[in-house]
């Protein structure tokens, strides 16, 4: 999977060169700030009532249009949590993700103030738990979940003024695919992800971008058969926050 994602960065590096020597094409590549919460219906242990626990991400962003109907949207995501932003965390207890989705869109609908793109994506997603997750009273220092899986992808734009556009964004995995790992111990299962963006990208000049959204996800992960005498019953987490971002255009 980290190949995967490294490929995927490189792909949008090399794209984003190739399109900036064609005047055709309209290119950006931008960066948001994220901060936000996640909150789990439980840790992965069944007892737990709730836990919410504090995010720095940052986006990095990319967009290449070969043609007016057509796009391609490529996102990578870094989230981090550490007794930092988490006044409950002990030392060396930590929380890392990251995320990476391409998806191609096809405008649908173009009337102006209002154009709509809609396609599909794939979607990967890897969180770290570190000294953060406790089953049958032990804390376990480290548990992976990965997942992966085909999405559905939308995006809705509204033209206010020549240099101001609304932009919604919604991508949709109902059928998602999860893998629990801890030491030797592997489980897959299935789940969903879901996630949402609504930003007003603002025309600073001709080549910036100023960007301000809130955007946030809901994923679910099926009940995981960890051992005959064990399993986690189905979890669910939802995440949400401002955030705020600079685009370049090529």
């Amino acid at each position: 999977m980290k190949k995967t994602i490294v490929c995927l960065i490189v792909g949008l590096l090399l794209m984003a060169n190739m399109a900036s020597a064609q005047v055709d094409y309209q290119t950006t590549i931008g960066a948001d700030v994220h901060l936000g919460s996640v909150r789990f219906n439980h840790l992965f242990n069944n007892d737990d009532e709730g836990t919410d626990i504090s995010l720095w991400e940052l986006v990095i962003n990319g967009k290449l249009k070969p043609t007016p109907d057509l796009m391609l949207l490529i996102n990578h995501t870094l989230a981090s949590a550490t007794n930092t932003n988490n006044d409950t965390f002990a030392e060396g207890t930590s929380l890392s993700s990251n995320y990476t989705q391409a998806a191609l869109l096809y405008q649908f609908y173009n009337d102006e103030p209002l154009s709509i793109y809609a396609g599909l994506g794939y979607h990967f997603a890897n969180n770290h738990f570190r000294h953060l997750i406790e089953q049958n009273g032990q804390l376990l220092e480290n548990v992976y979940l990965e997942g992966s899986g085909f999405m559905a992808a939308s995006q809705v734009t509204f033209h206010v003024l020549d240099n101001l556009e609304i932009k919604a964004t919604i991508q949709a995995a109902p059928f998602y695919s999860w893998t629990y790992r801890v030491g030797d111990t592997i489980k897959d299962t299935g789940g969903s992800a879901y996630q949402y963006l609504v930003a007003a990208d603002y025309d600073f000049n001709e080549r910036l971008v100023i960007r301000v959204g809130y955007g946030g996800s809901r994923s679910a992960v099926k009940e995981i058969p960890v051992s005959e005498a064990f399993k986690i019953n189905k979890t669910t987490f939802t995440q949400g926050g401002l955030q705020v971002g600079v685009i370049y255009k090529f």
